[in-house]
């Protein structure tokens, strides 16, 4: 599900045309656009997010691993919010 996420995500953030670098815009909001998702029960809480990851295209490539696995270690070693 995380990886399909991922990919409708990038796929909808095409649209985007801010940005020069590799790691181009990230519409993350985009199924909320869509209607497809269900609004939330409870209101979004920023104290909800205890530990923010970044992942990094170089050091991925250095430590030979891919984008999913830096978001799965992430998330597995506590993320709750994570910047592709």
């Amino acid at each position: 599900a995380a990886k399909q996420f991922v990919e409708q995500a990038l796929e909808h953030s095409q649209e985007f045309l801010i940005g020069s670098g590799p790691q181009r815009p990230f519409n993350h909001l985009f199924m909320l656009q869509t209607g497809d998702v269900k609004q939330p029960q409870k209101p979004f809480k920023p104290a909800d997010l205890f530990l923010y990851a970044v992942t990094d295209s170089g050091m991925n490539k250095k430590w030979g691993r891919s984008i999913s696995e830096a978001v799965k270690a992430a998330i597995e070693g506590g993320a709750t919010i994570v910047q592709l």
